[in-house]
C-alpha cells in the first residue's frame, strides 16, 4: 500500500506493572493500515519502551532494512559511578549486571578499596554530604590517569541507569574537543546552570581538561573537597569557573529529554504539587509524551532489581545492538 493511501493508526496501550515497589511502564505500539473504507486490513504490533509519541526511528516503517552509521560504535566513554560499602550488594552489583560493562571502561567509586568488587577509594572523605569530595578526586585520578584512552567520561550514582548505546549514538554527534558538557539541565542557582547529578552528565576531553587545570584551581569559585557543597551545583559552579558550557541540546527534534532525574513512571506521571521545582528548573516540556525521547539516555532512582528489568525490556524491546 503507498504511502498516499496508508493510514497510520497509533494505539499506546500503558499497562503499568508493579515491580519491586516501583511502577514500570510497558509501551506497545500498533501501527495499522487501513483501506479506503477505513477497516482495518492488517496490523502489526511492534513492542517499544518509553516511545511515547509512538513513533520509533528504528521502528519506522522502511527503518528496519536500513544500514545504520557504525560510527558511534568508536567513541570511548568512561563511566564511574559513585557508590558506598553498604550499596553494593542491594544496588551496585545491578550495575555491574546491566549496563555498566558495555562502557569501555567503568569505574566503581566508594569509600574503601575493594578488590573483589572492585572499588577504589579516591578519597578519605566519606558519607553523601561528601559526595562532592568523591566526585571531584575521582575526576583528577582519571584525568591523571585515563586522559589518553577516552573521548568522553560519564558521572553517575549508583541508582542510575544508564542506555549505553544511546548514549554513546548521541555523543558521536558532538565534539570531546568543545569546551562543553552533558546532562540533564537546570536553571537556578548557577548562571550558566549545572546538571543534575543523579541523572548524570558526560564530560568531554577538553571539557575534563579545562574543568581540571581552570576550574578545580581556582579556590574561590570552586569548592574543594573539604567543603560539604552539593555536588550538582557545585559541578556546576566549577564548570562556569573553566569556562565549559554545559549544554542545552542534550534533547531530541521534539525537545523530548535525554537525561532523567526520576525514574520511568515519575518521568511520566509527574506529581507536580510535590515537585514542582522539577518543573520550575528544567527548560523543556515535562511529563506525558513530552517527558522521555525514545533515544532516551538515563534514568535516576532506579532501585536494583528493577534495574535488571529496565535492562531486559531495552535489550529485547529496542535497538541496542
Amino acid at each position: 500500500m503507498s504511502e498516499k493511501s496508508a493510514i497510520a493508526k497509533k494505539v499506546l496501550l500503558i499497562a503499568l506493572l508493579i515491580f519491586n515497589s516501583g511502577l514500570l511502564i510497558f509501551v506497545f505500539k500498533i501501527n495499522s493500515d487501513a483501506d479506503d473504507n477505513n477497516s482495518l486490513s492488517r496490523f502489526e504490533v511492534k513492542p517499544s519502551f518509553v516511545h511515547l509519541d509512538g513513533v520509533s526511528s528504528a521502528n519506522q516503517k522502511g527503518a528496519v532494512n536500513k544500514v545504520e552509521d557504525e560510527s558511534w560504535r568508536k567513541v570511548r566513554v568512561l563511566c564511574f559511578v559513585v557508590t558506598h560499602p553498604r550499596a553494593l550488594e542491594i544496588q551496585t552489583k545491578y550495575v555491574k549486571m546491566s549496563w555498566g560493562p558495555r562502557c569501555d571502561i567503568t569505574l566503581y567509586v566508594s569509600d574503601e578499596d575493594n578488590p573483589s568488587f572492585p572499588t577504589i577509594m579516591v578519597t578519605p572523605h566519606t558519607g553523601y554530604r561528601r559526595l562532592w569530595a568523591k566526585t571531584r578526586c575521582a575526576l583528577e585520578m582519571i584525568y591523571e590517569k585515563y586522559y589518553d584512552k577516552i573521548d568522553w567520561v560519564l558521572k553517575t550514582d549508583d541508582d542510575t541507569y544508564v542506555h549505553v548505546e544511546n548514549l554513546k549514538r548521541f555523543l558521536s554527534t558532538k565534539d570531546t574537543n568543545k569546551p562543553e558538557y552533558f546532562g540533564k539541565f537546570f536553571s537556578p542557582y548557577v548562571k550558566n546552570g549545572y546538571p543534575s547529578g543523579g541523572a548524570g552528565y558526560a564530560i568531554g576531553k577538553t571539557g575534563l581538561k579545562m574543568l581540571i587545570e581552570r576550574g578545580f584551581a581556582n579556590k574561590t569559585h570552586c569548592a574543594s573537597i573539604d567543603q560539604h557543597a552539593a555536588e550538582d551545583t557545585s559541578m556546576g559552579y566549577c564548570m562556569q569557573t573553566a569556562g565549559v558550557k554545559l549544554a542545552r541540546d542534550a534533547y531530541d527534534s521534539q525537545k523530548r529529554e535525554l537525561f532523567h532525574s526520576f525514574p520511568p513512571e515519575r518521568e511520566y506521571i509527574l506529581p507536580w504539587k510535590r515537585i514542582g521545582f522539577y518543573r520550575q528548573y528544567s527548560i523543556n516540556r515535562l511529563g506525558g509524551d513530552a517527558c522521555c525521547s525514545e533515544d532516551v539516555i538515563s534514568f535516576h532512582y532506579v532501585k536494583g532489581p528493577t534495574m535488571l528489568f529496565l535492562d531486559y525490556l531495552f535489550t529485547n524491546f529496542t535497538h541496542t545492538e
